[in-house]
């Protein structure tokens, strides 16, 4: 897959969290087969499995691959679930999205539930939206946390690809 930061397909948007709102958006849902699947990324199989049971509790048809070497069985049944949208919301770490991102269908919105490393992973997030000409949204999730420089990287991107950057998070690039 060929990274869409560039692409029009794509609309990055950002969120600012505190450990009390980071919440996952619902995905979109336009009426094609990819729109209503959303992938959410994680740092870690702990957040995976705290994102989890929050969704779960809300009513959200949610699975979890929180870690790159699962069963054979339960890979299958999950991506399964998830391509067929019986499980339209699928939380997975780097780590799996790296280790099975072929095996991925595209989405209709991906969620940074963790501010990305590296905008080579944070690239790597966004190409599993928009793909084949779908139109698609990713959301990443920008708290008092997220170090600087991460967020300047960020809105060097967005800018250079001529996304649009709320002046929240342009105003995070300016804090000490």
């Amino acid at each position: 897959r060929q990274p869409a930061l560039t692409s029009a397909l794509v609309n990055p948007t950002g969120a600012y969290a505190t450990e009390a709102t980071a919440v996952a958006p619902a995905p979109p849902d336009d009426g094609a087969p990819h729109t209503g699947l959303a992938l959410v990324v994680v740092a870690s199989r702990r957040h995976s499995e705290m994102v989890l049971y929050f969704l779960q509790g809300e009513g959200f048809a949610v699975a979890a691959l929180p870690h790159d070497r699962p069963k054979r069985a339960e890979k299958m049944a999950t991506l399964s679930a998830f391509t067929a949208g019986t499980t339209r919301v699928l939380i997975v770490t780097d780590a799996v999205l790296r280790a099975f991102g072929e095996e991925l269908p595209p989405v209709g919105h991906v969620v940074s539930f963790d501010f990305p490393p590296s905008m080579e992973e944070y690239t790597l997030r966004l190409a599993h939206t928009a793909c084949g000409g779908h139109t698609g949204r990713m959301t990443t999730f920008v708290s008092d946390a997220t170090p600087r420089e991460q967020i300047i990287a960020l809105v060097e991107a967005l800018q250079s690809s001529g996304n649009e950057v709320p002046r929240w998070l342009e105003g995070m690039t300016l804090a000490s």
